[in-house]
């Protein structure tokens, strides 16, 4: 898909029937393609390209597909949230944020949109109205603030009851959004961070690259003891920062994206750990650092997540170790 652009796309996502790729650069233009029946592509060009989308007037942060696959969601660092309708890729609505939107995420009833802004609050909006639901305020920064935006990335739990927020420094909330309530906090180095699908894990990685597995019940219960949650696990992973973190549907693996460039698929439950070892299971080489884990080139991730050990023949390949 590289070719293509005339700037780096930072951020990709693909459509629930993974027909269409959608992806995302600095100058904020969108790019729409038809990635159906990519086994059959014999290089990166034959790809299909369809339309470009002059979106926003600044970068766009993050973009993703509502659960009805009709509509995609783009964020950008102009202060708007963009719903377009995928049936003719017209604009349906404009939400006007006034201040730098840095990452969103739907909730997964499709209701609502959590929106992490430059002003440090944390904006829900409903999804159909674009009306302000609710604003959460996050605490200032602590002195060793790592790099950043003045707030990351967010996610709602599989149940929508949680949303997980890193912060500028590095530390994750978590909070019971619903009751404005900020459940308590796990300082580090995250830039990034997934709950698994069955909701009882969570997933943090960042400037090191290593994964840390937490037990969402144990991160509760230690917060309601006024105490700090320990992590069940650490998974060695990319050489440098990891920009995006996600689990497989089934929730067996994590696939994560670094500045190394690399897309990496390892175990997350303890059954895998055990049968696989704690270990890198597979890695997708790119010519480019990969801002998303849901970037798409060359291979299916579903497919790389069901068989980490297939070879992809293009540019981009996939190892084991």
């Amino acid at each position: 898909l590289v070719p293509q652009h005339h700037e780096v796309p930072r951020v990709a996502t693909l459509s629930p029937d993974e027909r269409s790729c959608v992806t995302a650069d600095r100058k904020g233009r969108l790019r729409i393609w038809n990635v159906e029946g990519w086994p059959q592509w014999k290089n990166q060009e034959s790809a299909g390209f369809q339309r470009s989308l002059d979106a926003h007037t600044q970068p766009i942060t993050r973009i993703f597909f509502m659960p009805n696959g009709r509509t995609l969601a783009s964020a950008s660092l102009d202060g708007t949230i963009k719903f377009w309708e995928t049936a003719g890729w017209s604009l349906r609505q404009t939400l006007n944020v006034g201040t730098p939107i840095y990452s969103i995420y739907c909730s997964h009833d499709g209701r609502w949109i959590a929106a992490t802004c430059g002003d440090h609050t944390i904006r829900i909006f409903d999804s159909q109205t674009g009306k302000l639901h609710k604003t959460l305020v996050s605490r200032e920064p602590r002195p060793t603030a790592i790099s950043n935006p003045p707030i990351g990335d967010i996610s709602f739990s599989p149940n929508d009851e949680l949303l997980g927020v890193v912060g500028e420094d590095g530390t994750v909330s978590l909070w019971n959004w619903k009751n404005s309530e900020l459940l308590g906090e796990i300082p580090g180095n995250t830039s990034t961070l997934a709950f698994s699908p069955s909701n009882q894990q969570l997933a943090l990685s960042g400037v090191d690259g290593n994964i840390r597995l937490w037990q969402l019940s144990e991160c509760l219960s230690a917060f309601r003891a006024k105490r700090l949650p320990q992590a069940e696990r650490v998974l060695r992973g990319s050489l440098g920062r990891v920009n995006a973190i996600r689990y497989s549907p089934d929730g067996d693996r994590i696939i994560t994206a670094g500045e190394d460039g690399l897309t990496r698929i390892f175990p997350a439950t303890l059954t895998a750990c055990l049968d696989q070892g704690h270990r890198q299971l597979a890695r997708l080489e790119t010519a480019l650092p990969a801002s998303s884990a849901s970037r798409k080139t060359g291979a299916s991730m579903s497919e790389l997540m069901k068989k980490p050990q297939s070879r992809v023949a293009t540019k981009q390949r996939v190892t084991t170790k």
